[in-house]
C-alpha cells in the first residue's frame, strides 16, 4: 500500500487518531479488557504505537533540524530498497499476521489508565507537524536507520509510511479489542 504524497498519507493518519480519539469516551474497563491472556487491550495497543511514533518523531525531527547524520550503513546499505518494500508488506494493516514487537515496544502488564490516550494524541499530533515541515524531497533522498531495528535502512519517505500503517494497523487492533470487550 504504497502511497506517493505527505499529505494523503498523513489524512489517512488523521482518520485513525480520530478513532483513537473517539476511545477517550469509553470506560477504563473496557480500554483494559483482553480476549485472552496473550493479546493486548486497547490501551496497550495504544501504549505501543505511542513508543514507536515517539521513535520516528526523534528521527524525523532531526532530519527538519538538519542534524542528521549519514552513518556508514545508511550511506552505503545495498539493501534499502528491499527494505523500503519489504517493510511496508510487514506493516500493512490488511496483513493480519501477527509480528513480535520489539521488547522495548512491549506495553506493559498492569492496568494502563486513558492518559495514554492522550499522550498518543500529543505524539502523533508532533509528528505529523514535523513531517509537514520537512520538504518531501528531503524525505525521499534520506535514508534512516529504522528505529526498531538499525540494520533495516529505509528512505525516510517510506519511513513516513511505515509509521502511519503501523499506527492504522494497531488502530484496527485496538477496536477489536474494545468490541471484544463490549
Amino acid at each position: 500500500m504504497q502511497i506517493n504524497s505527505i499529505p494523503v498519507i498523513l489524512a489517512q493518519d488523521r482518520s485513525t487518531t480520530e478513532r483513537v480519539e473517539a476511545m477517550l469516551t469509553l470506560s477504563d474497563d473496557v480500554l483494559n479488557a483482553k480476549a485472552s491472556a496473550e493479546s493486548w487491550s486497547a490501551l496497550q495497543c495504544v501504549e505501543h504505537m505511542t513508543f514507536v511514533a515517539a521513535w520516528y518523531l526523534k528521527t524525523f525531527q532531526r532530519i527538519a533540524d538538519k542534524k542528521q547524520r549519514d552513518t556508514f550503513w545508511t550511506q552505503y546499505s545495498p539493501l534499502t530498497k528491499v527494505w523500503n518494500s519489504m517493510y511496508l508488506s510487514f506493516l500493512d494493516p490488511d496483513n493480519m499476521k501477527k509480528l513480535k514487537a520489539p521488547s522495548r515496544a512491549i506495553p506493559s502488564q498492569s492496568t494502563l489508565s486513558k492518559d495514554i490516550l492522550t499522550k498518543y494524541l500529543h505524539v502523533v499530533k508532533e509528528l505529523e507537524k514535523t513531517i509537514m515541515a520537512i520538504p518531501e524531497q528531503t524525505l525521499r533522498t534520506t535514508v534512516i536507520a529504522s528505529p526498531i531495528a538499525k540494520f533495516i535502512t529505509l528512505d525516510a519517505f517510506i519511513g513516513v509510511q511505515a509509521v502511519i500503517m503501523h499506527n492504522e494497523r494497531h488502530t484496527r487492533q485496538a477496536e477489536r479489542a474494545v468490541k471484544a470487550a463490549s
